[in-house]
């Protein structure tokens, strides 16, 4: 983790969706992402933490998917036990055929990540002399956030953006913190009340 995480809690059950699926290739519910990330402006590098809250919409759920654009990343997490993962183009599979899932079961799954940002499809996290700033609509935001990269699958977003002290940070939600740090940095921390659209 790169920053302080926030102490707001929510209720997972009283945003299960009960098997209401949208895509039937979809096995799994995005319930909510937990999000660390810190920016180098200079390298123009980000460092991340993701956590995804979900709950299985099958019974027997061996495969969980996410998607992931060009940047490395590492410590697959399921339930805090590490996990097999591997990743075609955009597609990141994680394996937890040693621990299936029941139907209408929640779990957690996270992933630390890191790189240079891709915006071939001109999406993304760009950085520029003075700005660093996202387009995601509709499918950019697995370029900077590995998640379940789909408009349909709403979920609660908690972000914790930490950056130097000199920048300010704009979001989504609503501002819950601002910390600054010794090492001339801050992390500005936002959530959202609402599910909303990756």
């Amino acid at each position: 983790n790169f920053a302080d995480r926030s102490t707001h809690y929510h209720n997972i059950e009283t945003l299960h969706r009960h098997n209401e699926r949208t895509d039937s290739t979809h096995a799994y519910d995005a319930i909510a992402y937990n999000l660390d990330i810190q920016l180098f402006h200079e390298s123009q590098l980000i460092n991340g933490f993701l956590e995804m809250e979900f709950v299985s919409l099958v019974d027997g759920l061996e495969i969980v998917e996410l998607h992931l654009a060009a940047l490395d990343f590492s410590n697959v997490m399921f339930n805090g036990t590490s996990v097999n993962a591997n990743r075609i183009n955009d597609l990141i599979t994680v394996d937890i055929s040693g621990m299936p899932m029941g139907l209408n079961e929640n779990a957690t799954l996270s992933l630390q990540y890191a790189g240079t940002p891709w915006t071939g499809n001109n999406l993304g996290l760009f950085f520029t002399q003075n700005v660093a700033y996202t387009l995601s609509d509709p499918w950019g935001t697995r370029n900077w956030v590995p998640c379940y990269d789909e408009p349909f699958d709403k979920a609660l977003w908690s972000i914790n953006v930490r950056a130097a002290s000199t920048h300010k940070s704009l979001s989504n939600g609503q501002l819950i913190s601002t910390v600054d740090h010794d090492d001339g940095t801050s992390t500005w921390s936002y959530h959202h009340s609402h599910p909303v659209s990756t």
